[in-house]
């Protein structure tokens, strides 16, 4: 009785594992089915996803991707704008691209080093034969640095890096950098005063190693006194607009200064600055000093009436460390109108005598020479305003895309010592945002304008016809005093804050006294 039991749960179980075994295999080749797939679909669409990139780059460029064939692949297609694995019992996985490719891919299962690179009016994908050492196109730190620091190298290709204090060849490196890709860091602590010098080799993934060390080389500097700021001082408490005071500050430092500015309130309200920063020379002529005497002064124009405060002064060393005058000295200076001879009043106005409308190439900058910088005669449009305006295009504008300014450049032909008061009047049609900030520049010879003594000039004022005849004027008598150009010759242009708005104008022309 219990052996014929025993035989049916033997047949029982024998039915059972008849129907599973199958069932069991055939999910697992169904799983191993998906991943080889999935892992064709990679392939693909990495390569295809590269190849768009590159050739949206330009003719030249180049990128590298590691793909894993499965196995099972019949044949590959790298033609037209198809990329495909075809497998010999699972149909084909493709992707598409933008542009045409050619190439091949691998149909031998195995991991690759794939090259894609944009030639005239294609792609070519292919597999790399990489003999060629990395090279570490990058380090750092190139500053000083304090206690601590990052060691870091940057690769042209995924790699590993070692560094140590000697020059040895790769294997002999004591130190490994953290990552594999290319870029590698390893944190410095605990550093002290001095010089540190690294030398660092790398080897890829074909086992190409580097020959030669690039060297880092940087300074831990543990400075951390402050600078100390004394003597913040104006040389005039009261005086009028448009006439310029002596600021000064002594500054000193166990090490070196690297610059000093001293920071005023003025009297505007905003939009106008609240708060300007002028930064100090050691050789200024008004502080009375010579250069490495811990003596720093600038004159500063007045150019607007009101209750202007010298809040401090502040300095910085070359190693970061900044200091300043506490407690703030606060100095007060009361700017009083000028009541005889400024803006609208005690002036006679005449036209330049030469005005044209300039445009700066690209990169070139504001200080670029007239020379190099595209310029326009508009001398009759700007000296007419009932009858002649100039074109839209001709304008104030400034854009961060390739450093790119627009504006105005007057002349008067007589010399500056002819005047005792100079001022620039504009007449503003409209603008994108008022105030709209600009700068005048003086001349240090016909070409080159003068960085060195500027007049700061805010358009506030549009024309309304038969309400307003929307002049805005500034003194600039130190501004064009400075200039040491034949005559008196003026750059007018915007600041980089008035990013892509732009102001035309109607009219400029010069009061003098």
């Amino acid at each position: 009785m219990k052996a014929q039991v025993s035989t049916e749960y033997l047949v029982i179980i024998g039915v059972i594992l008849v129907v599973l075994i199958p069932l069991f295999y055939y999910a697992i080749h169904e799983a191993n089915d998906n991943i080889r797939i999935n892992e064709a679909g990679d392939v693909v669409n990495t390569l295809a996803q590269k190849a768009d990139t590159v050739y949206a780059l330009g003719k030249g460029t180049r990128d590298y991707a590691w793909v894993t064939i499965p196995t099972g692949i019949k044949n590959t297609i790298v033609s037209n704008t198809t990329l495909q694995l075809s497998f010999s019992s699972l149909g084909d996985v493709t992707a598409y691209t933008r542009v045409n490719v050619s190439g091949n891919i691998p149909s031998t299962p195995g991991t690759y080093r794939i090259v894609i690179e944009a030639l005239d009016n294609t792609v070519f994908i292919g597999p790399v034969n990489d003999t060629t050492p990395p090279k570490i196109i990058d380090t750092a730190p190139k500053s000083k640095v304090t206690t601590t620091a990052i060691l870091s190298a940057t690769t042209d290709e995924a790699a590993r890096c070692k560094y140590d204090t000697s020059d040895k060849d790769y294997t002999s490196m004591s130190t490994l950098f953290d990552g594999g890709g290319i870029g590698h860091t390893k944190l410095l602590q605990n550093l002290t005063n001095g010089n540190y010098l690294y030398y660092a080799r790398c080897i890829d993934y074909f086992s190409n190693a580097m020959q030669s060390s690039t060297i880092i080389n940087f300074t831990a500097d543990l400075d951390t006194t402050l600078p100390v700021v004394t003597n913040t001082a104006s040389n005039k408490n009261k005086t009028t607009a448009g006439y310029s005071i002596c600021v000064t500050a002594t500054a000193t430092d166990n090490t070196a200064v690297d610059s000093v500015w001293a920071i005023m309130t003025t009297p505007f309200d905003s939009p106008l600055p609240t708060t300007l920063n002028y930064t100090l020379q050691d050789t200024s002529s008004c502080a009375g000093g010579i250069s490495g005497d811990g003596k720093y002064g600038l004159d500063i124009v007045m150019q607007a009436p009101g209750i202007w405060t010298l809040n401090t002064a502040f300095a910085n060393d070359t190693s970061g460390n900044f200091g300043f005058q506490n407690p703030y000295p606060n100095i007060k200076i009361n700017v009083s109108a000028n009541q005889s001879i400024g803006p609208g009043q005690g002036l006679t106005y005449i036209f330049p005598d030469v005005a044209y409308y300039f445009k700066t190439p690209n990169d070139i900058g504001f200080n670029g020479s007239d020379s190099v910088i595209t310029l326009t005669n508009y001398l009759i449009a700007l000296t007419d305003d009932d009858k002649n305006t100039p074109p839209s295009t001709a304008r104030f504008y400034y854009t961060d895309v390739h450093d790119s300014y627009e504006g105005f450049i007057v002349q008067l032909n007589t010399s500056k010592d002819q005047y005792d008061y100079i001022s620039i009047r504009i007449k503003a049609k409209d603008a994108d945002i008022l105030p709209y900030n600009l700068t005048v520049y003086a001349y240090k010879d016909n070409n080159n304008i003068l960085t060195t003594n500027t007049t700061d000039f805010y358009i506030k004022e549009i024309i309304v016809p038969g309400v307003s005849r929307g002049f805005n004027e500034y003194l600039i008598t130190n501004t064009a005093k400075a200039g040491t150009s034949q005559y008196i010759r003026l750059r007018i242009m915007p600041k980089t804050t008035i990013l892509k708005k732009q102001a035309h104008i109607t009219e400029i022309d010069f009061g003098v006294a």
